[in-house]
């Protein structure tokens, strides 16, 4: 139980001074990603703030937010939860006037409940804020890029061929064998295959 309030308290604190220094800066941007819980299949969205203090940049993880208060994982519940958190009210405390000045820029992935033309969560963030810098994700943008060229025939050929060599050596321990004789009698280095990690894209 003391282990729990001690860590109870940190969190306080750490909140406190995230709250200080949003106070203090001119400007911050958000990024959030929404994410969904193993075992409970609830939706949770992530909140990660950037922002600059003495030309030094600053990283807070705001919260993990709970959809389920808020409505769902929709974009109406989304921008809700995260309005949540800069609010008077909120762990982050701005008035409205900063919330809406401060906030520079947003990054989400390209998944219509974000960048969707009339009401995704980037959009709507920037109906009070024409200067808002709405940014689709690059490590998402580089995560389809990969997927979209596991599409290429010759890479699908060389991928089949890889996977038909994997399952080969794997199921016979004498194929196996045999072939590490043989680079050893030849002078060759013999290199194990791993499971390919496109299986697992």
């Amino acid at each position: 139980m003391e282990e729990a309030v001690v860590n109870l308290c940190i969190a306080e604190a750490v909140r406190e001074k995230s709250a200080l220094i949003l106070g203090s800066v001119d400007f911050f941007s958000i990024l959030s990603d929404g994410t969904q819980a193993r075992k409970t299949k609830a939706e949770k969205e992530l909140v990660l703030i950037r922002t600059e203090r003495n030309g030094i940049p600053v990283y807070i993880v705001a919260s993990l937010l709970e959809m389920e208060k808020f409505g769902g994982g929709n974009a109406n519940a989304i921008v809700k939860g995260i309005n949540s958190l800069f609010n008077e009210s909120g762990p982050y405390r701005m008035s409205p006037e900063d919330y809406e000045g401060k906030l520079v820029s947003s990054t989400a992935d390209g998944a219509s409940v974000n960048t969707g033309k009339y009401n995704g969560v980037l959009t709507q963030l920037k109906r009070n804020r024409p200067w808002l810098l709405t940014i689709h994700c690059a490590n998402h943008r580089i995560e389809l890029a990969v997927k979209s060229a596991f599409d290429i025939p010759e890479l699908a050929a060389v991928e089949e061929f890889y996977k038909t060599n994997y399952y080969l050596l794997k199921n016979s321990g004498k194929l196996k064998s045999l072939l590490k004789e043989c680079a050893a009698s030849l002078g060759i280095h013999y290199y194990e295959l791993c499971e390919s990690s496109t299986q697992r894209v």
